[in-house]
């Protein structure tokens, strides 16, 4: 895990350290209100979602909504890490 959140770039970090506090699963609009709280505008925040489900630290559920989750291991070391 440390090897694969060393590879994201401070705006990939920042990103995933806020999705960490959402719920369980969450949905676009949460990273979007998550994210308004931060320094990435809202198009830049959607391509570092898809950035971090390509990188697979995210996983992705498509329904009719999409849903997305971090793996519990992932979100305890950014948790550790962003402490």
């Amino acid at each position: 895990m440390a090897w694969a959140y060393g590879l994201l770039d401070s705006s990939q970090r920042s990103v995933l350290r806020q999705l960490v506090r959402l719920p369980e699963e969450f949905s676009i609009r949460d990273v979007l209100e998550s994210a308004a709280d931060g320094d990435t505008p809202s198009s830049g925040t959607i391509d570092i979602l898809s950035d971090l489900v390509d990188f697979s630290l995210l996983q992705v559920r498509r329904n009719r909504q999409y849903a997305y989750r971090i793996s519990g291991m992932m979100s305890e070391y950014v948790g550790a890490v962003s402490a």
